[in-house]
């Protein structure tokens, strides 16, 4: 089992903006292939949570990102983690993604300021 991604802290959360699925959240990005060669790596949380949100707007979402590519996603309207990158449909079983629903679930229900 993987371990759990960190949590992000306020400071290091970049604008909206830049989030390939901020423009709109009710399509996703498609899924896309990653070759990623040996050597460090960087694997990144973020979690944004909405104070009024609208329709097609959900009130919490999280997504991962391997090297500034989209891996996975969690929203509070699906209420589920899907992969966003093929190799990792591929390659990790239903127990990543139960686990990564479970971690978007706990950290849905933690009131954000």
């Amino acid at each position: 089992m993987l371990p759990l991604p960190p949590t992000l802290l306020p400071w290091d959360t970049p604008s909206l903006a830049a989030h390939p699925w901020a423009p709109s959240p009710l399509s996703p990005p498609p899924l896309t292939t990653l070759r990623v060669p040996a050597g460090p790596h960087s694997l990144r949380y973020f979690d944004v949570a909405v104070s009024e949100p609208r329709p097609g707007v959900p009130e919490y979402v999280m997504v991962g990102y391997l090297d500034g590519n989209l891996i996975a996603r969690y929203d509070s309207d699906t209420g589920r983690a899907v992969p966003r990158a093929d190799w990792m449909e591929k390659n990790l079983d239903g127990d990543h993604w139960d686990t990564l629903t479970q971690l978007g679930q706990r950290q849905q229900q933690i009131p954000h300021a």
